[in-house]
């Protein structure tokens, strides 16, 4: 995930070099595998290694939780690989609408591959998802398994070939759908055959396009009206803090000034009240 964030920094900063401010509409991007190679080159390792397939480290991470899965719940196990197809026609979609085809804009047509100091990083990131995931295979680390044998008998299951194969497929299937779908760009609005539909309220369901606007209506908005609400207040109430303090200290020291009169008998009167006043403490204490 980090190389992707990264990696669409990067497109970013590509489009903006031909003119597009802040330009994030995939639907007027296209053809920046010619311009932006690199980045392409590391977002489509990010993007498989998202989609889990082998031997990025994605496919390890994935495997172990569809394990877990399998052996605690099976219909969690279901709904897994569902994500996991889903997952996987949405980075095609990505990678097509973005990368593949030719420029939808001007920005696109122009656009440029980010500098070494961008693409670097990306680079090593890509290393990592490509290479980690092997070091969960039985013997690249042999210290973890000396160390758990010396506590306890320890048995180690088998490799569950038919799940990760399944889910590979599913893996495949998906973003093979996409790359038919967008590999040209867009498609013009036409109807949807049945398994497209379904596909389509699927991806709906998942990308929680629903929950974004739910959560706009009724957690954002009423937040952001509540933030104005609270400047408004908090302001008015500083202002009064402000004001009333400072006349406070005006009041007191115009009170206190009225006895600093520089006259001798007040300044002994003075005195001779605060004795009298210490020793009615003293007697009552």
């Amino acid at each position: 995930k980090a190389l992707l964030f990264l990696s669409a920094g990067s497109v970013i900063h590509g489009l903006a070099h031909g003119g597009g401010h802040d330009m994030q509409d995939m639907r007027q991007m296209g053809g920046l595998r010619q311009r932006m190679p690199v980045t392409f080159a590391v977002y489509l390792v990010g993007a498989l290694a998202l989609a889990g397939l082998p031997p990025l480290a994605g496919f390890f991470s994935k495997d172990e939780i569809l394990a877990a899965a399998w052996a605690e719940n099976a219909p969690v196990f279901y709904l897994l690989l569902l994500a996991a197809f889903g997952t996987a026609y949405y980075m095609g979609r990505q990678i097509c609408l973005v990368f593949l085809g030719e420029g939808r804009s001007e920005p696109a047509k122009r656009a440029a591959e980010s500098p070494r100091l961008m693409t670097l990083p990306l680079i090593a990131l890509a290393l990592l998802a490509t290479f980690a995931g092997l070091l969960n295979l039985p013997g690249w680390l042999p210290l973890g398994h000396w160390l758990g044998e010396t506590l306890v008998e320890s048995e180690h299951l088998p490799f569950n070939w038919g799940l990760a194969g399944t889910a590979t497929l599913l893996a495949l299937l998906g973003g093979g759908l996409a790359y038919r779908r967008y590999r040209l760009g867009p498609p013009a609005a036409e109807p949807l055959s049945g398994w497209e539909e379904f596909v389509a309220w699927w991806l709906v369901l998942t990308t929680g396009r629903w929950i974004d606007d739910l959560t706009e209506e009724f957690v954002r908005e009423p937040y952001r009206r509540f933030s104005r609400w609270l400047v408004r207040a908090d302001g008015a109430v500083f202002r009064w803090l402000e004001g009333g303090v400072a006349a406070g200290v005006r009041g007191g020291a115009g009170w206190l000034r009225q006895g600093q009169t520089g006259q001798l008998n007040w300044n002994v009167l003075g005195i001779v009240l605060s004795l009298v006043l210490l020793l009615l403490l003293l007697r009552w204490a």
